[in-house]
């Protein structure tokens, strides 16, 4: 289901792939916020129910798609907070950033404004 479907009057002006991948991300912020680790393992029922580890691979963060920010999320926050759970996302994570840095993803590696200055 989309957006455009459950709000028809905006089918021409926002269009959207999907909705699953909000629900996911949404339910992993208010797990970190709360401190609250049901909401943890709600965003892992929600990437799963919504298939969408099977778009991760060639996936990339736009205003349509926050699909590869959910397992990066879910991997910082359990890094930071293992007794909220969530020990599955950097797995699922990992084989998406290996690409990006092979130069073989979707997603693109740009040099920031002060790559070229040495720091010191």
């Amino acid at each position: 289901m989309t957006y455009q479907t459950s709000v028809p009057v905006v089918e021409n002006s926002y269009p959207s792939s999907g909705y699953g991948d909000d629900l996911a991300i949404a339910a992993l912020w208010l797990g970190l916020a709360q401190n609250d680790s049901t909401l943890i393992s709600q965003a892992q029922g929600y990437y799963d129910q919504f298939q969408l580890d099977s778009n991760l691979q060639d996936a990339v963060f736009n205003w349509d798609s926050v699909l590869p920010g959910i397992p990066i999320l879910g991997a910082q926050i359990y890094q930071s907070y293992p007794q909220l759970g969530g020990d599955s996302w950097k797995p699922r994570v990992e084989p998406y950033l290996d690409r990006i840095v092979s130069g073989k993803g979707t997603g693109k590696l740009t040099k920031g404004p002060n790559c070229s200055r040495s720091r010191g």
